[in-house]
């Protein structure tokens, strides 16, 4: 389903900063609990289009590989100016 034209005008006069880390979904340590309820298929679907979101409206999307957790702060750290 298309953004309404009301929401692409919000979305462009109120800009993040370009770039956007995003972390795609990684089975081997997904879990669902009291705050995580989605499936993992819902989970990889929301990444996909998160991801695709971003790229419609200009950002760009710097993908977080699967690391350990100070390899992938290392890597954002270095992203930044």
């Amino acid at each position: 389903m298309p953004a309404s034209e009301e929401l692409n005008k919000l979305v462009n006069s109120h800009p993040y900063n370009r770039k956007v880390f995003i972390l795609p979904a990684w089975e081997e340590i997904y879990q669902k609990d009291n705050e995580r309820k989605q499936t993992w298929g819902e989970a990889v679907y929301t990444f996909d289009k998160m991801k695709q979101t971003y790229l419609e409206y200009g950002y760009e999307v710097i993908e977080v590989h699967k690391n350990s957790v100070n390899n992938r702060c290392e890597f954002i750290l270095n992203q930044i100016p």
